[in-house]
């Protein structure tokens, strides 16, 4: 006879959580965490829960499209975005296999079959832009971790961060219009050699964890849990014999391991790599205000008129692949912005008569400019100042393993934006590639 768990699915009404299993009609398909198991795979993947319900009047709710949201009869707060969990329930013994949120509804309307798609935490990682953060400096991936997620409105229930061996001194300045939250966390953790993902911890939920680089050194502590239990039916209700025995289960025993294996397949050679190529990328950090933004013609405006506009720094040499700013200086007037009746400058000065916001960002500005008057007029001058940080082209140091003599050329790349020397690159490629001599 096969006992087997009883599968829960739980979605949020607003209030708590409410079991909607009974409704599911189709196979629940689960996956999250790290999916890849090279040794560039240190982000976790978006989790997600697909599941199918019943939308007839046999479902809970006991009408029609009770799970198409903004019908009549609908079931509360049923919508994309609302928390859902799955457990799994054996005896007394709950546990939480997966928390997320609905990012996708597909409704079925003939077969009244509702298609559920649920994400993890790491959905809101994936969406999140990260271009309207602020330079820092001298931080810990850890520390990092948190600052993207200041600006993150949804936030892990729990986190759980190791302390990282590198202090990172020059802190999203390789951020672009495109990047995500997602993708800071891949640069992070590849210039850590740590790890980021979401662990499904089975009593408190979904927790965020950062692993750093000797986080998973030496020998893990094996826990073994209470397993005893009895039989019991789908009622939760114990069996017993004739004689009124519960009828036992498992019994715990502690494991007594030998040096042996049995029916293990084994693959040797297959990610060997014995050229390991680290990138890093040098910066050159301005110890006196410069000028990293300049129109480079005159802005119209029209009378009593606000615009803004969104620029990104700029290198004066133009050899810096990338720059950032930091101690920007509030906006001058005249020194740092003019406004005439000409384009060409020598008509009337209309300077005071003209407002200049500027929201400096780690690699852009947003500003705000107000044509307070009734006169149109150009902006002939718009400039900003600040603290340059500038990344040039990425530099490679190369280690090369001494088991090119047995597997010939295999090369790996070391992608690392947030080391800016080559010690400590070199100091990855050649750990490496020196493991990969006794393989």
């Amino acid at each position: 006879m096969a006992v087997y768990a009883k599968t829960i699915i739980e979605v949020w009404n607003g209030t708590i959580y409410d079991d909607i299993s009974k409704d599911v009609v189709s196979e629940i398909s689960c996956t999250y965490g790290i999916r890849g198991n090279t040794v560039n795979d240190r982000v976790a993947n978006v989790g997600e829960l697909k599941f199918t319900l019943r939308n007839d009047t046999g479902c809970i709710g006991g009408v029609a499209n009770y799970y198409t949201p903004n019908t009549i009869g609908a079931k509360e707060n049923w919508r994309e975005g609302i928390p859902v969990r799955l457990k799994f329930v054996y005896r007394t013994e709950t546990v939480i296999k997966f928390v997320g949120h609905i990012t996708e509804l597909n409704i079925d309307l003939e077969n009244k079959r509702v298609e559920v798609t649920a994400r993890d935490w790491m959905d809101y990682a994936e969406n999140m832009p990260m271009k309207l953060v602020t330079y820092n400096e001298d931080k810990k991936i850890g520390e990092v971790v948190d600052l993207i997620l200041s600006g993150i409105s949804h936030q892990p229930a729990n986190k759980s961060y190791a302390t990282g061996s590198n202090t990172f001194t020059s802190i999203f300045d390789t951020v672009k219009n495109r990047t995500r939250a997602l993708g800071e966390f891949q640069k992070l953790a590849m210039s850590e050699m740590g790890y980021i993902y979401i662990r499904q911890d089975p009593y408190i939920g979904e927790t965020l964890v950062v692993d750093g680089m000797i986080t998973r050194n030496g020998f893990p502590t094996a826990i073994v849990p209470d397993i005893s239990g009895y039989l019991a039916s789908e009622e939760l209700e114990d069996l017993v014999t004739e004689s009124g025995d519960k009828l036992v289960v498992i019994t715990q025993e502690f494991a007594s391991l030998t040096n042996q294996a049995y029916n293990v397949e084994m693959e040797q050679g297959k990610r060997i790599y014995n050229i390991v190529n680290s990138r890093y990328y040098q910066r050159k950090i301005d110890t006196t205000a410069q000028v990293l933004y300049s129109i480079d013609s005159p802005i119209a405006i029209a009378g009593n008129t606000t615009i803004k506009m969104e620029v990104n720094y700029k290198d004066s040499n133009n050899v810096a692949s990338s720059v950032a700013g930091k101690n920007m200086v509030n906006p001058v007037a005249t020194t740092d912005y003019l406004m005439n009746t000409l384009e060409s400058g020598s008509g009337t000065d209309l300077t005071s008569n003209l407002t200049v916001t500027a929201d400096y960002y780690v690699t852009k500005i947003i500003y705000t400019l107000e044509n307070t008057s009734a006169t149109a007029g150009y902006i002939t001058k718009l400039q900003a100042r600040g603290y340059g940080i500038y990344i040039y082209n990425p530099s490679d140091v190369v280690y090369t393993s001494l088991s090119v003599n047995v597997y010939g050329e295999r090369e790996i790349m070391f992608d690392l934006p947030y080391l800016n020397s080559s010690d400590r690159a070199y100091y990855y490629a050649e750990n490496f590639g020196l493991s990969s001599d006794y393989r």
